[in-house]
């Protein structure tokens, strides 16, 4: 059975325009036909590691992918890579997506799996909207705990570029 078609958006901020790959999973990027950007495309899932994970957040300063099906819904993906885990790849739905530490007191809505007590169990949020031109993503640091906006404690860097994200950055 034939996989669903991969949907992306041109990584070309001049161009943003919306790709549809049928073969995603023989190719490792696609070449946009409006502007010839070679778009890299995520790596296909494996299963997850698991890792013996404390409850509690180390004050200071980040797997194996889930397997997750490919929905129609899905608009992007996070993939992470640490030094102390496998990588880990998790699809992102429209509105928010609750990054964090594996827990069972506070799940998050991508549960990450790692030894890393720097990361929060609710650690950042990835916000997915519809914009003219395909999704649009908003990385905040925190997450919302019972109606609450709660900050991580270790902040959250894009492209581990200083300052911290603040709330609504």
């Amino acid at each position: 059975m034939p996989a669903e078609p991969l949907r992306v958006v041109c990584g070309n901020p001049n161009c943003k325009a919306g790709l549809l790959i049928k073969n995603a999973e023989t190719l490792t990027n696609a070449k946009c036909p409006r502007c010839g950007y070679i778009n890299p495309l995520p790596p296909a899932p494996a299963p997850v590691v698991a890792a013996n994970n404390a409850d509690a957040t180390m004050l200071f300063g980040r797997m194996a992918v889930p397997s997750q099906p490919l929905q129609s819904n899905t608009l992007g993906w996070l993939i992470v890579k640490d030094e102390l885990t496998d990588t880990q790849t998790f699809t992102l739905q429209l509105g928010a997506n609750t990054i964090g530490r594996q827990s069972a007191r506070r799940p998050a809505t991508h549960v990450i799996v790692t030894r890393d007590e720097y990361m929060s169990r609710p650690h950042c949020t990835i916000e997915v909207r519809m914009g003219k031109l395909g999704p649009e993503y908003i990385l905040q640091d925190g997450a919302l705990i019972d109606g609450i906006w709660k900050n991580s404690l270790n902040g959250t860097y894009l492209n581990g570029n200083e300052p911290r994200l603040s709330q609504y950055d």
